[in-house]
């Protein structure tokens, strides 16, 4: 019986993640240039008509591999998200936005009087 379960890999954020990546398309088609983006990494390739085999293999991987255009021969590899970061930040962001309203709600209450 064969393994058929992948692991879902996290963002690209390093140097050494974007060389893992690197090595990945290369099983499948060669990169003309890549780099980091806050999305993850931009891998642009060679020869366009390797794309497909290229999302493919980066799919097995594990990773998220979204072509930029259909016309283009860019993926951008991102990964999955922790949840629990996501939550966190959406804490945050309502945290601060309730205390932007606390303070409204304080000027404006306090000038009635």
């Amino acid at each position: 019986m064969t393994n058929t379960t992948t692991t879902a890999r996290r963002m690209p954020a390093s140097s050494a993640d974007l060389d893992e990546v690197r090595a990945t398309v290369l099983v499948a088609g060669q990169v003309w240039s890549s780099r980091l983006v806050p999305a993850g990494a931009l891998i642009r390739l060679t020869h366009k008509w390797e794309r497909p085999r290229v999302v493919a293999t980066l799919r097995a991987a594990g990773y998220t591999a979204t072509p930029v255009s259909d016309t283009e021969d860019t993926v951008l590899v991102s990964g999955v998200l922790d949840p629990i970061a996501v939550l966190d930040a959406e804490i945050a962001r309502l945290t601060e936005r309730r205390d932007a309203l606390a303070a409204e709600k304080s000027e404006i209450l306090g000038g009635a009087r």
